[in-house]
This record gives structure tokens, sequence and C-alpha cells, in this order.
């Protein structure tokens, strides 16, 4: 989409232009800008600006994504991270642990999925994707069709607005 591209390209700019210039003089200049309840509270020190275009950076600048995530001893563990998912909608390849809730999105065709607490499959998995340009091409532009397609905010809400008029009635 042409809107993302110009994001990403603005993104760069500014990560290129604070990096540059040096983010604490732009830092002077921006906090005069936020009202002072902001300043400080939200948008602290140098890291505001090297986030700026930190992400779009990384993202742009990634083959794919990476999240073997598993369970903590106390059992604890990721839901769907949001990173998993804004991986996918940039259209990157994720590679992930087969946790419960992380099927409903990741499978072979997106993506490369194995067991937790198994370095040699995740090794395994990495290898094959970056062997493979095409390979990891052809599944990240999948996974951002499927975000597209069930996972934006709309298609949430209007899933919950079903929902919410068949219990009402």
């Amino acid at each position: 989409r042409p809107w993302m591209v110009q994001t990403l390209i603005w993104s760069v700019f500014f990560f290129c232009l604070f990096r540059s210039i040096g983010a604490s003089a732009m830092n002077t200049w921006f906090m005069g800008f936020l009202p002072p309840g902001l300043r400080g509270r939200y948008f602290a020190g140098d890291q505001f600006f090297a986030g700026i275009g930190g992400v779009a950076t990384l993202i742009a600048c990634a083959a794919l994504f990476a999240l073997p995530c598993r369970v903590a001893p106390d059992g604890d563990r990721d839901g769907l991270p949001v990173s998993f998912l804004e991986a996918m909608a940039h259209g990157l390849p994720v590679i992930s642990t087969t946790l419960p809730g992380f099927e409903e999105l990741l499978d072979e065709e997106v993506g490369w999925q194995v067991a937790p607490e198994d370095p040699d499959a995740l090794l395994g998995a990495l290898a094959q994707a970056m062997a493979s340009p095409s390979e990891r091409a052809r599944r990240g532009l999948a996974g951002r069709h499927r975000i597209e397609q069930g996972w934006t905010g709309d298609h949430h809400t209007e899933a919950f607005l079903r929902a919410w008029r068949v219990t009402d009635s």
C-alpha cells in the first residue's frame, strides 16, 4: 500500500536525521511543541527519537520474524503477542512455537512452527527459511493477506457486535 511505503520512507528519513544531527538537539525542539503535562512523562529522552525510525527500519531490513515462545516454569505464557501480528501485517514470515492459540494464526502457509523448548527444531526452521528467499516472500505475503482478511480492528469489532446482537435478542 502506498501509505505504508511513505510511512517507511519518512520513518527512515527521521531516524537518519535524528541520528545525524543528534537526538539531543531535536529533543529540545520537539519538547517545545508538547503540552507541559506530557513532557518527560511519555516522551522522555533520546529513546523516543531512536524508536521513531528504529522499529520501521528493523522491519524493513528483516528477512523474517522469529518468536520462539515458551511456557514459563510458573505456567505463564504468551497469548498471541502483538509483535507477532505486526510482523505478519508487514509481510514478514513468522517462525514460532506451537503454543495454544498460535495455531489459529500460524501454520505452514504463513510461516514455520516448531515445538517449544526445541532449539534444534528452531535452528532447522531458521535454516530452511533463510535458504529460500522465494518461500519467505510467499509465506510473508500470505501472512499479510491473512491479517488483512481477518485480524483487523474492524473485523473484531464487527464480530463482537454480531455476537452482542445475538445475545441481546
